[in-house]
């Protein structure tokens, strides 16, 4: 009897972890935005975000995004960046997907059903 609530809590944790991770590595909405407004220019979604550090990202978005429209003023990206930055869900995933993507992040790109890290 003390056997299955050991093996039933040995199994949720071994079935819960993998999932607890995936969902904490990234935010798989900033991923598609990414993957719509981004990578044409920025190449693959993890190698973007790590172009700059957390920190680097979250001055990038404060004051509505301010610094990061005026990155891409001039480019070829700035009409659709800034039809982008109108849509504060897509702009709040994309914005958590860079930070929790970004260099001292300590992410490590991997395939799983959304995204093949290459």
């Amino acid at each position: 009897m003390k056997g299955i609530p050991i093996f039933t809590f040995v199994l949720i944790i071994v079935v819960s972890g993998p999932l607890h991770a995936r969902i904490d590595n990234y935010d798989a909405k900033g991923l598609k935005v990414y993957t719509k407004y981004c990578k044409s220019c920025h190449g693959h979604p993890y190698k973007g975000a790590a172009m700059k550090r957390s920190l680097q990202w979250r001055k990038l978005f404060r004051n509505d995004a301010k610094k990061f429209r005026r990155l891409h003023n001039g480019t070829p990206a700035e009409e659709e960046i800034a039809a982008l930055l109108t849509r504060k869900s897509k702009t709040k995933h994309l914005r958590r997907f860079l930070i929790q993507s970004a260099s001292d992040s300590g992410v490590v790109t991997s395939c799983d059903g959304n995204f093949c890290g290459r």
